[in-house]
């Protein structure tokens, strides 16, 4: 909540930060970790003060005269738990913000506080940080912060990490998984039902049987389902805890390993309650009971010998009206007294060349297809709930891919910020040219001799005048210059007005520049005999002289005004090769602020940070740099989740797809009795049976695919060969079920199908 951490200005660089759970813990800075010769873990003894003090914009929290200084009370030991860094340069800290911190600053619990705070005190000047909690109320608390802010005349500075730029992905990626979840939940017990209502519809002619035998109808409830429930409950702990169990063990590998000593509050949770586990196991036996009883019931309400005959009930099959099917003709019962004709090949109706009487062709895949929409109408029940079934578990795949391209756009969305302090301006400016960085700001200064002029003068470079200045001075150019004329290689430079009347120059007029340790290293060259003694041969007669020669001089293009006495006062120029020749060798760049170009290239630009630092220390040994990518590292996380989990998703909904698909067809056995005995070849009757399927499972996906292209076109084409991809698998997946179980009803003899219905 400390704003100066929360803007990235502090970061903690070893261990960790504070915990609310924390009691003898502190956090302190890499300096004092150096000065002591400490480490993290280590142990110190810490007295508390008995006085309050309000926080000093440059020197802290310290008293205004010795009569305020505090006694030290007993304090106690603390164990060291992470270590800051400052990753803004010392002028932007005591410049900008009020609360300023320093190296020697220690961070303890509030727990600690050896006194209390009276209910009447003032914090003045002070500062309060508020955090909002839900991620998704950012935009309305801020909306009302301001508001609230303008009402009590206070300043108001809000960071929200990025999170607006991400939010509608974010919105997205979480809608799309909560709906993911949801899907694939109605999808397993559609599935699961279709699948106790094939396999009770399937065993009512043994439940009619042992009802006949006189067998009670408890018994042979019990026996009917008894092989169901041996099935049933060991599969479902055995996937359970196998899905459960592999969730875990990728979720952790995903997120990445915490140091050890860790609060909980910064490791997310990738364990399962087992009161969790429970109830599910719970609530998917109670489903599969209640589906159970339910059809148990029905078939308990019919007679056993109205079960044991077939064309009853409401499936319609019984309906007196005659059917026409290619050559076929089924016909009813005849209102004739004489006994009816059941079934009749009218061979007169088929030429020899394949066509039907009155000219019209006969097409095999017609009579399929004929075939299958009629069966599909007569069973319409279990025809809707095979199609939900389709329709949800490709809907469930294609949402998780919606999820992961969502995710994914928030990881390129997110802006990585970067700072690096006291690196050199040869290596600043080679990266620059490396396209890893965008929105580059950098400044620093040193001080010159301008014109031969003993004065210290103040040279700020910079690569944007405007943001540097913020409204502090207003810039006068000379006629055919701009701003832009600074991020050019030449040597050109703005002055202050102040300075500019001081040394009698106006825009367009040149001024010498040296620095002033390049200054000290000439002149203490010629302190130096040999060197003097060169210097004559070369022709040179003084020092006066050899500094002129190494002057460079600079136009001035433009006047600054400014209330700022530093402004004011000083020159002002672009970092490029012609300032190094004004500093004598590479000068080291005070502050560098950054953004990562392109998110995936991380690794490499911390790459390029650390080879930069190590082969400038020549120029700038105290070089360090800051990316902040914890936020990108935590979605990169996520992303890397929803990929490892993407495959045995897909995998579920093939396997179910390809058991749903099985299961109904093996229920077909008389069907394919019937079919074989019209004369049906055994492949054409493969064909009859898989037909509706193929075609429910076709219907399916692309209903699925038009649902998805509306809801989001933008993600659906980008995500467009992924989708089509896992489709196919999932068509394959269904086509093989189908495939399997027609050939597994039709390899054997007419009879054998029939008996294979029976039992």
């Amino acid at each position: 909540a400390i704003p100066y951490f929360n803007e990235r200005n502090m970061v903690i660089s070893q261990g960790r930060g504070l915990a609310a759970e924390d009691m003898g813990a502190c956090v302190v800075s890499e300096h004092f970790l150096e000065e002591y010769g400490l480490g993290i873990g280590d142990r110190i003894n810490i007295k508390f003060g008995d006085k309050l003090f309000h926080q000093n914009a440059v020197c802290g929290a310290t008293a205004d005269n010795e009569e305020e200084l505090s006694d030290f009370v007993d304090g106690a030991e603390l164990e060291i738990v992470g270590a800051y860094r400052f990753t803004d340069d010392a002028n932007m800290r005591l410049s900008e913000f009020k609360w300023a911190y320093s190296s020697s600053t220690v961070f303890v619990p509030k727990s600690l506080l050896p006194v209390e705070i009276p209910p009447d005190y003032e914090f003045s000047p002070g500062e309060f940080s508020i955090i909002a909690e839900d991620a998704l109320d950012i935009e309305t608390f801020r909306e009302n912060a301001e508001l609230f802010a303008a009402e009590m005349n206070l300043a108001l500075r809000f960071s929200d990490g990025g999170w607006l730029g991400v939010k509608d992905s974010f919105e997205i990626g979480f809608f799309a998984s909560l709906l993911t979840t949801v899907l694939y939940g109605v999808g397993a017990a559609l599935a699961l039902f279709l699948a106790v209502c094939l396999y009770i519809k399937r065993n009512k002619n043994a439940y009619a049987i042992m009802r006949t035998l006189g067998v009670p109808a408890s018994k042979a409830r019990n026996a009917v389902v008894l092989p169901l429930a041996a099935l049933f409950v060991p599969a479902m702990v055995i996937g359970g805890l196998a899905g459960i169990f592999y969730t875990m063990e990728t979720a952790a590998e995903s997120l990445g390993t915490m140091t050890a000593d860790a609060p909980a509050a910064y490791i997310m949770d990738t364990s399962v309650s087992v009161w969790m586990v429970i109830l599910c196991f719970c609530l998917e036996l109670g489903f599969m009971l209640a589906v159970t009883v339910f059809f148990l019931g029905r078939i308990g309400k019919i007679p056993p010998l109205e079960l044991l005959q077939e064309g009853t009930g409401k499936n319609g099959f019984g309906k007196k009206r005659n059917r026409k099917w290619a050559g076929w003709e089924i016909a009813g019962p005849s209102t004739n007294a004489g006994p009816p004709v059941p079934v009749r090949l009218d061979l007169a109706k088929v030429s020899a060349a394949g066509k039907m009487a009155g000219g019209r062709r006969y097409y095999a895949f017609g009579q399929m297809a004929a075939y299958s929409f009629r069966h599909m109408r007569r069973g319409i029940g279990k025809t809707m709930v095979s199609f939900a079934i389709m329709v949800l578990l490709a809907s469930g795949i294609g949402m998780f891919g919606l999820t992961r391209l969502a995710y994914e756009d928030a990881f390129r969305e997110i802006d990585v910020k970067g700072r690096a302090l006291e690196f050199s301006s040869s290596s600043i400016l080679e990266m620059c040219g490396l396209g890893l960085m965008d929105g580059l700001y950098c400044h620093g200064g040193f001080t010159v001799r301008t014109n031969g002029h003993g004065s210290h003068t103040q040279m700020t470079f910079t690569n944007d005048i405007d943001r540097y200045l913020e409204n502090r001075g207003k810039v006068t150019y000379a006629q055919g210059y701009h701003s832009s004329a600074l991020g050019r290689d030449d040597a050109v430079c703005l002055i202050g007005s102040g300075l500019a009347e001081t040394l009698g120059v106006r825009p367009g007029d040149e001024i010498a520049l040296i620095s002033d340790s390049f200054y000290s290293t000439i002149e203490e060259m010629y302190n130096n005999n040999e060197v003097i003694l060169n210097a004559v041969a070369n022709g040179e007669q003084s020092l006066e002289l050899a500094v002129e020669q190494r002057t460079t001089v600079y136009q001035v293009i433009g006047m600054i005004e400014s209330d700022d006495a530093e402004v004011d006062s000083s020159i002002f120029a672009g970092i490029n090769s012609v300032m190094e020749s004004v500093y004598g060798q590479p000068f080291p760049c005070s502050f560098c602020e950054f953004t990562l170009s392109d998110n995936e290239r991380l690794d490499e630009l911390d790459s390029l940070l650390s080879e930069q630092k190590t082969s400038g220390e020549r120029y700038a040994p105290m070089a360090s740099y800051h990316i902040d990518a914890e936020r990108l590292k935590n979605m990169e996380r996520i992303c890397i989740l929803l990929e490892s989990l993407f495959p045995i998703a897909v995998t579920a909904a093939v396997a179910v797809g390809l058991f749903a698909s099985g299961l109904v067809i093996l229920q077909l056995a008389r069907e394919a009795a019937f079919l074989r005995i019209l004369g049906v070849t055994k492949k054409r009757a493969r064909c009859m049976l898989m037909l509706e399927q193929v075609f429910l499972s076709v219907a399916g996906i692309l209903f699925v695919a038009c649902c998805l292209a509306l809801y989001n076109p933008g993600l659906f084409t980008r995500s467009a060969g992924t989708l089509a991809f896992c489709y196919a698998l999932y068509f394959l997946g269904c086509l093989s079920g189908a495939a399997m179980a027609a050939i597994r009803i039709t390899r054997g003899r007419v009879l054998e199908l029939l008996m294979m219905d029976i039992y």
